[in-house]
């Protein structure tokens, strides 16, 4: 083994098994937490056979192990970002939402002078004025 390996598989494992004590705890959903535990220990499996991205690259038609970690980290890089955009994308509707509902709550009548609420002077309203 390599110090790479060494260093990095105890590090894999131990996110983990982080990842399935959150679920176990509850801060982290089942579907969730049991896909990131998986992701982990997939990629300590890739670490510690790194021949084996060799095998899938080439049962896929792709040249090198490495070019497909790559195309997989771009791909899932892409998603990443999708997913983070939809759900920015979310929470600004709902900040729209919300902040629409809090202006229509809170709103008071337009100054309106000479009607009973409006202006104390008498004076007439901008549309009366020519």
């Amino acid at each position: 083994m390599t110090l790479f390996q060494w260093f990095m598989a105890p590090l894999m494992i131990a996110s983990a098994i982080v990842c399935l004590l959150r679920v176990h705890r509850g801060s982290l959903p089942r579907f969730g937490g049991l896909a990131w535990a998986v992701i982990w220990m997939g990629g300590t499996l890739l670490i510690l056979r790194p021949g084996l991205t060799t095998s899938i690259s080439s049962f896929l038609g792709i040249g090198r192990g490495a070019d497909f970690v790559f195309y997989l980290a771009v791909v899932s890089g892409l998603y990443a970002l999708l997913a983070l955009y939809r759900r920015v994308r979310h929470m600004e509707i709902t900040l729209t939402e919300l902040g629409r509902e809090q202006a229509i709550r809170d709103a008071t009548a337009p100054f309106a002078p000479g009607l009973p609420g409006g202006g104390t002077d008498g004076s007439p309203g901008p549309e009366k004025v020519r």
